[in-house]
């Protein structure tokens, strides 16, 4: 029961997210996907894919959330 209670708060702040950074973030911790890869997918450069990334980590960790920091 307290593993689901925890999920459930990730992904309640997960979706405290814009929609871009939600997106990055997800992609980049969850499913593994390089930077580069992700800017492919979204039609970004990497430079703006790490600033979402680390947008997203900045308001995840003020949220409580430890979070590792994103590879450059």
């Amino acid at each position: 029961a307290a593993a689901r209670h925890d999920l459930q708060r990730a992904f309640e702040a997960l979706h405290t997210l814009p929609p871009k950074e939600r997106v990055a973030f997800s992609m980049y911790h969850l499913d593994g996907k390089s930077q580069d890869e992700i800017g492919e997918v979204l039609g970004h450069k990497k430079s703006y894919v790490c600033k979402l990334i680390q947008r997203a980590t900045e308001r995840l960790r003020e949220l409580g959330w430890e979070v590792p920091d994103a590879a450059p």
